[in-house]
């Protein structure tokens, strides 16, 4: 009968404890755009983005053509042995903030690699960022072989180039994953690669006034997509008890990081970091080496940010209790 009470009581305990781990705060901001019924592509005039919607600005160093549709938002380029594309959006008008250790952001992106999709040389890959944007939307019209190494550009300074944060890429089978901080850029350059948002000086057109730093160490890819298929990528930031954040990037197969991981990547961003707010994101690829004309097809975004796991008082009062409730029943 005492073996009975004790398990009785040690079940009791172990579901309290399991009620008070589930117990936590709900995540702080979330957005996820499926491409419906109010998200726009290149807008004339920048609208403000919604819990489901926003607007979409493309940037290429080629001929780029984009579209977009309910489940659908199209990147291609034309055959090319080097050619880089991508969209830029604010998902939120006020930042979501990371304000103590365990405080997170996470941009997650299914898509569908239609076509040859980190098929070209090693330095082909798939990019993600996410930015604090200064309160400065991205600027339409750099589609069409817009991101130049040109001076005297009419797209050197705002929009954009205001914004700073963090990006990953993820490269083919023979590649280097890598994150790099992407800084304002308010150097003397003056050409429309202030503008992009994710190349990090890896050709002409791409952010470089100033470079970005390498976060922490990159590692060897294994990534090999196949025409058809469906991809998720991930990209996740905490905020470290130590002012530093913990970034981590990640591919996986199909719909969801339940998949095959067949990416992965874990940095430490070190202090002071760029910044700890952000209401921006890029996304885009990079053909190179092969010439092959490519094409990727974004079928959901979301961005959710949020605390750490902890307990809410209710729940620890409960644990408290039964905590006490066992030791009365034992000392009996």
């Amino acid at each position: 009968m005492q073996g009975f009470k004790t398990r009785r009581l040690a079940a009791l305990s172990a579901g309290l404890i399991s009620l008070a781990a589930v117990s936590t705060t709900q995540a702080a901001f979330s957005f996820v755009d499926t491409f419906g019924a109010g998200s726009v592509l290149n807008p004339a005039s920048y609208p403000a983005a919604t819990a489901s919607s926003a607007g979409y600005t493309v940037a290429s160093t080629k001929g780029a053509t984009s579209s977009i549709a309910s489940g659908d938002l199209k990147l291609a380029m034309g055959a090319t042995t080097s050619g880089f594309v991508e969209t830029q959006a604010r998902f939120a008008s006020t930042p979501a903030a990371l304000a103590t250790a365990g405080d997170f952001i996470e941009l997650k992106v299914t898509f569908t690699n239609t076509s040859n999709i980190l098929a070209g040389g090693a330095a082909s890959g798939i990019y993600m960022g996410l930015y604090n944007s200064g309160s400065s939307d991205p600027i339409s019209g750099l589609q069409s072989s817009g991101l130049t190494a040109t001076a005297g550009s009419a797209f050197a300074t705002g929009n954009a180039a205001n914004w700073q944060g963090y990006n990953s890429r993820v490269l083919g089978a023979t590649g280097s994953n890598q994150v790099f901080t992407r800084p304002v850029q308010s150097g003397a350059g003056t050409t429309s690669a202030n503008q992009d948002l994710l190349g990090n000086a890896a050709g002409g057109g791409l952010y470089t006034n100033p470079a970005g730093v390498q976060v922490g160490a990159g590692s060897t890819s294994a990534a090999a997509l196949t025409n058809g298929s469906v991809y998720t990528s991930d990209l996740l930031i905490t905020l470290n008890g130590d002012g530093t954040a913990s970034i981590v990037s990640s591919l996986y197969a199909g719909v969801g990081t339940g998949g095959a991981q067949l990416a992965t990547q874990t940095v430490t961003a070190a202090t002071p970091l760029l910044t700890t707010s952000f209401d921006g994101l890029a996304l885009g690829y990079r053909q190179s080496g092969t010439s092959v004309a490519t094409q990727i097809d974004y079928n959901s975004i979301s961005v959710t940010a949020g605390a750490a796991a902890t307990p809410e008082p209710a729940s620890l009062a409960l644990l408290a209790l039964g905590g006490t409730a066992m030791l009365r029943r034992r000392r009996a």
